[in-house]
């Protein structure tokens, strides 16, 4: 590229420097057969007179004109200089330049043999010719490194691009991944804690709750209920209707269960037709209201596609304990809460079923009720 531009130079320097050299005028030929060309010479000549002009300065600057004779500043002929000037729109009257510059366009400047051009242009020649290098080198590396840098950067770019939707995908299909895990490993939970039937608790989950919720609110001398129920002539029930009508009426009265258990207490199938739900940091008061709401609707439940007259009710168990109280230090583990329990739970069914008996161990004795 930069031989190119070297070159390019050189070929318009030295085509305006042989064109002016041949003028016709100046050599003594006659113009005639290139009168059609008129113009475009006296272009040409103008461009070469324009391009000498600096060197002719630098001679005029140095005082260098005074030692040499005049035929080394030869001219064009007055004539197509002239003209040219003036097809430009420039008027040498009516312009105000200096005396110098009117000798080199007027018609009464020197005029001499082309052949001592050939000093005047090499000179000239070098000059340009050790400019343009340096020149060309500057704006050639700026340009260079300004287009490699911005390839470079636009590579980099394209690339960054390429592996962000690369990493995107990664992500999209990790996060699916994760998502789909996430849901397995729920769904692996709740069959784990979960009674198949009921969809309640199952008692693994009932006993690793009870022995966790007993210690904290044990050590944190909060209070803690257990109710436990059951289904009243259950075994007459499935021997009657069978053991498909028994599995429904388990799955309805767990519908129960689940619908008025309240947040952070638990309902969890104990085993067979027993249930225990678990309240921890609520008022006695809240257990009994809790087990009257399941007594309640238990008894509301119908069963008209197997039997209208078909009824069902449960009996319940609650003890209440409040470990601020020193009685409630007799309570060692989970296992005396779920015995005193049981205990009313039997009295509930010894009373006639259908009810809720309650022990609260609280103050300095254990209350009934």
């Amino acid at each position: 590229m930069k031989k190119l531009v070297t070159w390019t130079v050189q070929i318009v320097l030295l085509g305006a420097f042989f064109l002016g050299c041949w003028d016709p005028s100046l050599a003594g030929i006659d113009r005639g057969p290139l009168a059609d060309f008129g113009m475009v010479f006296d272009n040409l000549y103008m461009v070469a007179y324009a391009l000498a002009t600096p060197v002719i300065v630098v001679v005029q600057a140095l005082g260098l004109d005074q030692l040499l004779p005049p035929e080394f500043f030869p001219s064009l002929t007055a004539d197509a200089l002239h003209k040219s000037v003036l097809a430009y729109g420039y008027s040498i009257e009516s312009t105000e330049i200096t005396e110098f510059a009117k000798m080199v366009i007027s018609p009464d400047t020197y005029s001499g043999a082309a052949v001592l051009w050939f000093p005047l242009a090499a000179l000239f020649y070098a000059l340009v010719f050790a400019v343009v290098g340096p020149v060309y080198d500057k704006v050639h590396n700026v340009v260079w490194n300004v287009v490699v840098e911005y390839l470079f950067h636009r590579k980099k770019a394209k690339q960054y691009e390429r592996e962000l939707e690369r990493r995107k995908g990664e992500m999209e299909q990790i996060n699916d991944k994760i998502y789909s895990l996430a849901q397995e490993t729920n769904s692996l939970r709740d069959s784990v804690i979960t009674d198949e039937m009921t969809k309640t608790y199952n008692k693994r989950f009932f006993l690793n709750q009870m022995v966790n919720v007993f210690e904290e609110c044990r050590t944190n001398n909060e209070k803690l209920s257990l109710i436990m129920l059951d289904i009243d002539h259950f075994k007459k029930l499935n021997d009657g209707y069978g053991h498909v009508v028994g599995d429904e009426v388990l799955k309805e009265v767990a519908k129960v269960l689940r619908r008025f258990t309240p947040e952070q207490c638990w309902a969890c199938r104990f085993g067979g037709e027993e249930f225990g739900i678990i309240v921890p940091r609520r008022e006695f008061e809240d257990a009994t209201e809790i087990a009257r709401a399941f007594q309640e609707h238990v008894q509301a439940l119908r069963f008209p596609h197997i039997d209208d007259k078909l009824r069902v009710t449960i009996s319940q168990g609650i003890c209440a304990v409040d470990f601020r109280f020193p009685e409630s230090k007799k309570l060692s583990s989970y296992n005396d809460l779920l015995e005193l329990s049981d205990q009313q739970l039997y009295r509930s069914k010894q009373n006639g079923r259908n009810r809720v008996s309650v022990i609260a161990v609280a103050k300095d004795k254990a209350e009934q009720d």
